[in-house]
C-alpha cells in the first residue's frame, strides 16, 4: 500500500505509521499532521506500533516516535523511551534526553531501573535533570562523584540538592591546587547549589521544524516492482517521483513499457515530464526518439513536459533534429534550464559556448545548471567563480560537486585525497554530506580518465597512500565503451 497524502488524515495511526517504517510513505509535515490533529486519540496506535519489534522494518522510526512523544508530553511512552535508552545507553541521543527529562516524576522509577541495569553516566545525568528530589538519585550522583569528580560534580550541580555541598567541599580538597580547571568546575557546581538558578525553561520543541514540508516515500530502498506499483498511484506527485527515480539508469523492460505507458497517457504534464527524462535510456529507439522530439518540438505541449522531452534526447544530440529543438528549446526563457541540463548530460562540446554566460543568471533554475554544466563541461577557466559560489547557500552544493570536477590538477589515484583537502580548505569545511558529493565528484573525475575509483566503497577517513601512474589518460569518445567497464557508451555512462 502507497498511501497519498490526501489519505492520511483517514487512515489509523498505526497503518500509517507502518507504511513510513516500509518505505511506502514520506514523513513530512502532511505525515505529521495527519496524527497530530488527532490529539490524545492518536496515542493507542502510536503506543501499539512502539511497543512492537520493529527490527525487520525497512525504516527505523524510533527517532520519529522520540519526536511524536515529545511534542505531545505523555508519560505513557516511558516504556517505549526506556527501550530506546536500552539500546543507547553508553550515549543517549539528546532527543530522548529533551523528551523524557520534562516528564519529571513519571519518569523517575524507569530510570532508576535502568541506572541499576547499566550504571552509565548518561542515566545518571538524566536523574539529575528530572527536577525531582530523592534520596536515591542523590546516592547515585554521589557515588558517580567520587568514581568521576567532573562528571558526577556536573550532575550534582544540575541536581542542586544542598546536601550534597559536604560531599563536593570533601571532594575539592581532595584536588590539588595545580588541578584548576577540575577545581573552577566542582567550586562552579557548589555555587550552583548556594545560589539555585531559576529551573531551566526548556525551548519550546517545535516539531515542524524538524521534517520537509513535502516527501515522499524511500524509494532508493524499494525494489523495482514496488516503484512500479507506485507508478499507479492516484496522487501525481507520487506518481513523478516514481518515474524520476528511474533516472539516469539502465531501464528493465517492464520500466521502460510502463514509462512510455504513462509518458503518452498519463493526464499530468509534470509525471510526463519525468517519464521522458527516464526514457533517455532508451532514446537510441527511433520510436521513442521520434514521439520525444514530437514533444519537445510542439509549441502547444506544457512547457515542463518539452523539457522533459529534451533532457531524455539528450543522449542523441548527434542527431541534427535533436541538436536543433535543444538549442530551440534554449531560446524560451520558461524552458532555459532544462534546455541546458539536456546540454551538459549530452558530452556534447558543440553545446559548451552556452554554459558561461549563466553562471551569474538572474533565474536559480538556469544558474544552477550553468554551473553543474560547468563543471561536467570541465571548465577550469570557470573554477574561479565557481569557488566563489561556495559561499552562497543557495548554489553551494551544486557548485561543490562542480568545483570538484573542474579545478585544475593533476588527476591521478595517488593525489586525489590531496585534491579533496584542498577542495575543503576552498570551502572553509565540509559537511559529512558535502564530503560525499566531493568524493563522489572526484571518483567520476576518476573514471573518467581511465582510473578507479578511490572513494567508493572505501573508509573515507583511511589515509592510506595509493601507488598509481599519474600520466593521464584522454576521456573516452561520446559513443566509445565507457572507461569504467559498465559495457555503454561513454555517453550513456560517466559522460552523462
Amino acid at each position: 500500500m502507497f498511501p497519498v497524502p490526501a489519505e492520511f488524515p483517514s487512515l489509523p495511526v498505526y497503518d500509517l505509521l507502518a507504511a513510513a517504517a516500509g518505505g511506502r510513505a514520506g514523513v513530512d509535515h502532511r505525515f505529521l499532521k495527519a496524527i497530530l490533529d488527532r490529539g490524545e486519540a492518536a496515542l493507542p496506535g502510536l503506543l501499539r506500533f512502539a511497543g512492537e519489534d520493529r527490527s525487520s522494518d525497512l525504516l527505523s522510526l524510533d527517532l520519529l516516535l522520540v519526536d511524536l512523544f515529545r511534542h505531545l508530553r505523555t508519560p505513557e511512552a516511558m516504556p517505549f523511551f526506556a527501550s530506546v535508552i536500552r539500546r543507547s545507553h553508553e550515549d543517549i541521543p539528546d532527543e530522548v534526553i529533551e523528551a523524557v527529562a520534562p516528564l519529571g516524576a513519571a519518569a523517575l522509577e524507569t530510570l532508576l531501573e535502568l541506572y541499576r541495569e547499566f550504571e552509565t553516566s548518561d542515566i545518571a545525568f538524566l536523574l539529575a535533570e528530572l527536577g525531582v528530589r530523592d534520596p536515591r538519585i542523590l546516592e547515585i550522583l554521589l557515588d558517580c562523584l567520587e568514581t568521576d569528580a567532573l562528571l558526577g560534580g556536573l550532575a550534582l550541580g544540575i541536581y542542586g540538592d544542598p546536601a550534597a555541598k559536604p560531599a563536593l567541599e570533601a571532594m575539592l580538597r581532595q584536588i590539588p591546587e595545580e588541578d584548576r580547571a577540575l577545581r573552577y568546575d566542582l567550586e562552579a557546581s557548589r555555587d550552583e547549589i548556594d545560589h539555585p538558578k531559576p529551573p531551566r525553561e526548556r525551548e519550546p520543541f517545535d516539531i515542524w521544524a524538524e521534517y520537509p514540508r513535502i516527501s515522499g516515500p524511500a524509494l532508493e530502498l524499494l525494489s523495482e516492482a514496488d516503484i512500479l506499483e507506485m507508478t499507479r498511484s492516484a496522487d501525481a506527485e507520487y506518481r513523478a517521483r516514481a518515474a524520476a527515480s528511474f533516472f539516469p539508469g539502465k531501464l528493465s523492460r517492464p520500466a521502460r513499457e510502463r514509462l512510455l505507458e504513462m509518458a503518452k497517457t498519463d493526464d499530468d504534464p509534470k509525471v510526463r515530464a519525468r517519464c521522458w527524462e527516464a526514457l533517455s535510456d532508451a532514446s537510441e529507439s527511433a520510436e521513442i526518439r521520434a514521439a520525444m522530439l514530437a514533444v519537445a518540438a510542439d509549441p502547444r505541449a506544457p512547457v515542463e513536459e518539452r523539457g522533459g522531452a529534451a533532457v531524455g534526447l539528450s543522449f542523441e544530440s548527434a542527431h541534427a533534429d535533436v541538436a536543433a529543438c535543444i538549442r530551440l528549446l534554449y531560446e524560451n526563457p520558461a524552458a532555459r534550464a532544462k534546455a541546458l541540463e539536456a546540454m551538459w548530460r549530452s558530452a556534447d562540446r558543440q553545446f559548451a559556448s552556452f554554459i558561461p554566460p549563466h553562471l551569474d543568471d538572474a533565474d536559480p533554475a538556469v544558474k544552477r545548471q550553468a554551473i553543474l554544466g560547468a563543471g561536467y563541461f570541465n571548465f577550469g577557466a570557470e573554477s574561479g567563480r565557481l569557488k566563489k559560489l561556495l559561499n552562497d547557500d543557495t548554489f553551494r552544493d551544486e557548485a561543490l560537486f562542480a568545483y570538484a570536477l573542474c579545478i585544475p590538477a593533476e588527476i591521478s589515484r595517488g593525489r586525489i585525497r590531496g585534491l579533496f583537502r584542498r577542495i575543503e580548505d576552498a570551502a572553509a569545511g565540509l559537511s559529512d554530506e558535502e564530503a560525499d558529493t566531493v568524493r563522489m565528484a572526484l571518483d567520476q573525475r576518476l573514471i573518467m580518465h581511465g582510473l578507479d575509483p578511490v572513494f567508493e566503497n572505501d573508509d573515507a577517513d583511511s589515509e592510506e597512500p595509493i601507488e598509481e601512474p599519474t600520466a593521464e589518460i584522454p576521456k573516452a569518445g561520446r559513443n566509445e565503451p565507457c572507461p569504467c567497464g559498465s559495457g555503454k557508451k561513454y555517453k550513456k555512462c560517466h559522460g552523462a
